[in-house]
């Protein structure tokens, strides 16, 4: 499928959207009452001189606009979507090879593979080598939906006695930590190896 980037981006860009939006807007409104930017020389001097001055300007500019929660969500999921984007471009023109991370899959070993399935050195057949990379996700999601999952679950389980507490302060941190890991365990045994798959074959 050719636009499935995109798709992929305008999916999480929405989900974003509706999170923020619908579930949680008042974290928004939270973190528009403590931010507060001046459209003053003086200001945006103090804050650009500082190390990672220009970004912060930019959050602050942008943090005024959470007051009305559609606009915020819709900020950080035009934000969000596009660092998805780029980061799914900068992995289509990666080398082959993706090390360093919670699913490892050795494409090398995947084009070895194949080379030797079919008999040949110097140019491998496309659907066999897409097999194997498909074969390569299933087995490295499988193999590490443990580890992970008990991880995660640790963590989750560790914040609800502040999610309990019904705290002001401790509550919001508890629910945010809770979702986030959840969330990011359904993604990560889940669409993680489904996006490799698909940035990688041919």
């Amino acid at each position: 499928m050719k636009n499935i980037r995109i798709i992929y981006t305008l999916l999480f860009g929405v989900a974003v959207l509706l999170f923020f939006g619908l579930a949680y807007p008042h974290h928004l409104h939270y973190q528009e009452q403590f931010q507060l930017f001046l459209f003053d020389r003086a200001y945006v001097w103090d804050v650009v001189r500082l190390p990672g001055g220009f970004a912060d300007l930019l959050g602050r500019f942008c943090t005024q606009f959470f007051l009305f929660a559609w606009v915020g969500a819709l900020i950080i999921g035009v934000l969000l979507s596009v660092v998805q984007l780029l980061t799914l471009l900068l992995i289509d023109h990666s080398p082959l090879t993706i090390d360093h991370s919670p699913l490892t899959i050795d494409h090398s070993a995947a084009q070895k593979e194949a080379d030797a399935n079919n008999g040949q050195c110097s140019m491998v057949n496309v659907q066999s080598y897409n097999e194997v990379v498909k074969r390569a996700a299933y087995e490295a999601g499988k193999r590490r939906m443990v580890p992970i999952f008990l991880t995660t679950a640790t963590t989750a389980v560790g914040v609800v006695p502040m999610i309990i507490a019904q705290s002001s302060f401790w509550m919001p941190v508890g629910v945010t930590i809770f979702a986030g890991g959840i969330g990011s365990l359904i993604m990560v045994v889940t669409m993680l190896p489904v996006v490799y798959w698909k940035v990688s074959t041919k």
